[in-house]
């Protein structure tokens, strides 16, 4: 197991169990981790193109309300003046599921910055890449966890 370190260089939150081709899977582990925060950011989840360029033409969601959701082109996910949320996340890992697909699991805390409200979720991701489109999320699930 290789752990990384976050962007302020403290937190080790990155890890990934492939033994073949580490620099490869480090590249793709790295790529994935910094997806999954863009797609935290509002100015990407109010811009459907930044989203179809993460997003694959058949993503679902099983949502922690319960919903499942199914993506379609243009789809946002909020309002462009929507509030930038602050997060934290732990625990990345990403597990090599076949030749092209991940998985990626870790924990998250979300607040709004006047911290009226904050989550903690368990969350899961399947990705995968191709030649012609490169890494597309095909499937998330968040889980409510307690803090």
């Amino acid at each position: 197991m290789k752990k990384f370190q976050d962007t302020d260089g403290k937190n080790p939150i990155l890890n990934h169990t492939e033994r073949r081709d580490d620099k490869m899977t480090d590249k793709i582990c790295e790529e994935i981790l910094n997806m999954e925060k863009k797609l935290l950011q509002s100015a990407v989840r109010s811009n459907p193109e930044e989203l179809s360029k993460i997003l694959s033409d058949d993503f679902t969601e099983f949502c922690s309300s319960g919903k499942i959701y199914k993506y379609r082109r243009g789809d946002t996910f909020s309002h462009p003046d929507s509030p930038e949320i602050n997060y934290k996340i732990s625990d990345f890992n990403l597990k090599k599921l076949s030749i092209d697909t991940y998985l990626a699991f870790y924990t998250i805390e979300l607040s709004t910055h006047n911290s009226l409200w904050s989550k903690k979720s368990n969350r899961s991701s399947i990705w995968h890449e191709s030649p012609k489109e490169g890494l597309k999320l095909v499937f998330h699930q968040g889980t409510s966890a307690q803090f």
